[in-house]
């Protein structure tokens, strides 16, 4: 008697994926799969070419952002030419498992793309009575943070790296008028424990007078590592221009509550 198979791979399974409808929202459905040694970019819905002995295998799914690379299970952030990390790259999102492939048949995985980085707005509202017209340049330097993450157990990787953010003007209006921030957006793969996290915010002015500003933000940002929603520091700026040209920053708090001043 003629033994009744269900696929054309009879001593293989087969591995389906579909990419949830949470991970795709404004974003490309494909996604890299890794199944034990076999690495492949799969279309959601689609099915990987490879197939497998029957068994216990490791699955990880995910994206390849702009501005990272990825070795193996490793997503490394670009690194730039100053050695500093590219501060702002895409959103590296993933998911992992511990799957069974059938024989004779085929292994429909659903995965659901988690972030693995987190986006750190840094916003100074700007006081006092100095001529924002008088500002040539606005340099920063952020210590401490993590340069990549192992994917397939979401641990950090690397030793502390820098980041210069990079600082834009934007007016916001507010009751009685409007009101100018200096804002810089930042995606980070985490901060790496135990580092400090030290912001050096450098201005220029137009006569070449340059002041820079040294703030230890390590408290603020203790928590950094345990979510995935973006996170807000906020403090006020003030500018003097001229002959006493020069900053300070004060008021220092985040988005989770905490508050801290200035060093």
């Amino acid at each position: 008697m003629d033994t009744l198979y269900h696929s054309p791979h009879p001593d293989r399974g087969a591995v389906r994926v579909t990419i949830g409808e949470e991970s795709r929202a404004g974003r490309a459905a494909v996604c890299t799969v890794h199944v034990g040694k076999a690495v492949e970019e799969v279309a959601s819905g689609g099915a990987m070419e490879a197939l497998f002995v029957p068994g216990e295998y490791d699955l990880l799914a995910h994206n390849c952002p702009a501005g990272i690379t990825v070795s193996g299970t490793v997503a490394s952030v670009t690194r730039l030419a100053d050695g500093t990390l590219e501060p702002s790259p895409g959103e590296l999102r993933a998911d992992r498992a511990r799957v069974s492939v059938p024989a004779d048949d085929t292994l429909h995985a659903t995965v659901i793309l988690a972030p693995l980085t987190r986006r750190l707005t840094v916003r100074f509202t700007v006081t006092g009575g100095g001529d924002l017209a008088a500002i040539a340049s606005v340099d920063a330097s952020l210590t401490g943070v993590a340069p990549a993450v192992d994917m397939a157990t979401a641990t950090l990787q690397g030793d502390p790296a820098r980041v210069k953010p990079v600082f834009v003007k934007a007016i916001t209006p507010v009751a009685d008028g409007s009101q100018t921030l200096l804002t810089a957006e930042m995606n980070l793969t985490g901060i790496v424990a135990g580092s400090r996290q030290v912001l050096v915010v450098t201005i220029t002015d137009t006569d070449g007078q340059q002041v820079a500003r040294e703030t230890d933000i390590t408290a603020l940002l203790s928590t950094f590592n345990d979510g995935s929603t973006p996170l807000y520091l906020d403090a006020d700026l003030e500018l003097m221009t001229g002959a006493d040209f020069g900053f300070t920053i004060t008021g220092w708090e985040n988005g989770e509550g905490g508050t801290g001043d200035a060093v």
